[in-house]
């Protein structure tokens, strides 16, 4: 496994692992998402095994100062060569993954993503390019709608909508993180329901969430639509 600046150019697929205290979360999760998505966009099958990607996380985190009881991330990148580099994340400023709080405004940009949903340096280019366009409109955040008018993601992660006491995601959960907010929802004793959404139903919601390696993250305006964050904050304490 490579790190930092021994990694080629090109293609490939990646997770963004959480971890705390220098060890990976959810590790068998986030490697077997970076296995599908090798399958689909690379052609390739990893033969990664958790363990032995767990010590080498952990070294790696521990040998780069990483705070032994703050939230952090790194990187798992699979290249179209095949070869597995590991790079540094984010580390939060949260004593413990939860509900953000920065709340940022998003607004509706319209594309769609190029041959796969699966994280990689091609979603990741698109939703850069999403986010500028966000920002040229003056918010922060930008909420993926596709050529049918559908809204698919926002800020190139789930989305939730909550509409008084209904949760809504509009597309299937795939995602480490969307799935743990799945989980969550359950824990807090509301219902999820999978359902299609267009702009107009984010502009008459309450509230409008995510998560990712950061935590969960909602939204304070969409579309300059005022936005609440009552349920977001109660699924976030079982997050």
């Amino acid at each position: 496994m490579l790190e930092m600046s021994d990694f080629p150019e090109g293609l490939y697929v990646y997770q963004t692992v959480m971890t705390f205290g220098c060890e990976a979360l959810y590790l068998g999760d986030y490697l077997r998402a970076l296995k599908v998505a090798a399958e689909e966009l690379l052609q390739r099958e990893l033969s990664l095994v958790e363990s032995d990607v767990a010590a080498m996380i952990t070294e790696f985190m521990r040998r780069n100062n990483y705070p032994a009881r703050m939230p952090a991330s790194v990187e798992l990148r699979c290249y179209l060569s095949g070869e597995i580099v590991l790079l540094g994340g984010d580390v939060s400023p949260y004593p413990k993954l939860g509900l953000r709080l920065l709340m940022p405004e998003g607004v509706d940009v319209a594309y769609d993503l190029p041959l796969s949903e699966s994280c990689s340096s091609l979603r990741l280019a698109v939703a850069q390019a999403a986010r500028v366009k966000a920002e040229s409109r003056g918010a922060r955040v930008a909420v993926q709608v596709d050529r049918e008018g559908l809204v698919r993601s926002v800020d190139n992660a789930e989305l939730f909508a909550v509409k008084e006491y209904t949760i809504v995601t509009p597309t299937e959960l795939t995602s480490v993180e969307g799935r743990l907010v799945a989980k969550a929802i359950a824990r807090a004793g509301l219902d999820l329901e999978v359902a299609p959404l267009v702009v107009a139903d984010l502009e008459e919601a309450d509230e409008i969430f995510y998560a990712d390696h950061r935590g969960m993250t909602a939204l304070g305006r969409f579309n300059g639509h005022p936005l609440m964050h009552i349920l977001a904050e109660r699924i976030a304490a079982y997050f």
